[in-house]
């Protein structure tokens, strides 16, 4: 009992201290898992290649988020590259990072991995799309800027569970969008059926950073290994504001253990659009290279 308080503690100290990836793309945990923390590699038997996309759904120039992440273990280490871009109107962030991890054993059941991750930012303003009748100083100034971002993640996690801390945007950048420092903790259980008629998977999140908190619970059931479905809530909270709630669906396909297609439809029940624009989508294809002395890995 001791050696796991002082593990948690060495864990809460260890993300004080430490910040992994990019916000917003920690949101796209349900079709690329490692955006929300790099050291979910480690739990990874296999190289995994996933390419992930989300956007508002039916409207012009609506905010989007695009990533290709490459990841592999070796051994006790391992790591992932990671190409992202968002976009929301004239206004583009192109980040190009990576990330590296080690694993401690504790025992034959009970892990640690630790990841350090860096990621250089290029932002780009588009001023033909701006529209006003008067210029905006700060605008008509602004110019192509690169900025640097990088940072840690920590998980613990045996078999069938997974507990994680990561802080996003360690650093404030001069990028004309400013993402908020996010803290964030996960928790995930998984249930494999002893003949494999079956998985579950059970996760949750949340978040805080100085605009809001978030609550995200998710469940996803995985039959024989070929179809996943899944359902999310997502309860967000403004200081001195309201609650936005969002519900997701969550489907997805199997194609011979090595190809997975995610489609995700998230639905928000407070924003002012129109019944259509109040969806977003989230699309994912994963492709997992396994040896064939590697067991199958479980889903996250």
């Amino acid at each position: 009992m001791r050696r796991l308080t002082y593990i948690f503690a060495v864990l809460i100290l260890f993300v004080k201290f430490s910040y992994s990836q990019v916000y917003p793309f920690v949101n796209d945990y349900p079709v690329n898992p490692i955006l929300l923390n790099p050291a979910l590699v480690a739990t990874y038997n296999y190289l995994n290649i996933n390419l992930s996309s989300f956007r508002l759904f039916a409207l012009p120039y609506a905010p989007s988020h695009y990533s290709l992440t490459v990841s592999k273990r070796y051994f006790k280490m391992g790591g992932s590259l990671q190409i992202l871009k968002q976009g929301s109107g004239p206004w583009n962030n192109y980040n190009l990072g990576g990330s590296y991890f080690y694993e401690v054993k504790f025992n034959y059941n009970l892990k640690a991995a630790f990841s350090l991750s860096s990621y250089l930012q290029f932002d780009q303003l588009n001023k033909d799309q701006l529209q006003g009748l008067l210029p905006d100083p700060e605008i008509a100034n602004y110019r192509r800027n690169r900025n640097l971002q990088f940072g840690f993640g920590s998980i613990l996690y045996s078999k069938d569970w997974v507990l994680g801390f990561s802080v996003a945007n360690l650093l404030k950048t001069r990028s004309f969008v400013q993402m908020p420092t996010t803290y964030i903790f996960l928790a995930s259980y998984f249930y494999k059926h002893p003949i494999n008629l079956y998985y579950l998977n059970a996760v949750f999140i949340s978040g805080v950073n100085r605009e809001s908190i978030y609550l995200e619970p998710e469940a996803i059931f995985y039959l024989k290994k070929v179809l996943k479905l899944g359902g999310a809530v997502n309860l967000q909270y403004y200081f001195n504001q309201k609650f936005y709630p969002k519900a997701s669906i969550i489907t997805g396909l199997n194609v011979g253990n090595r190809l997975y297609f995610t489609y995700v439809a998230q639905y928000d029940f407070i924003a002012a659009n129109i019944f259509l624009a109040r969806w977003h989508m989230f699309l994912s294809l994963n492709f997992k290279i396994i040896n064939h002395k590697q067991d199958i890995p479980r889903f996250f």
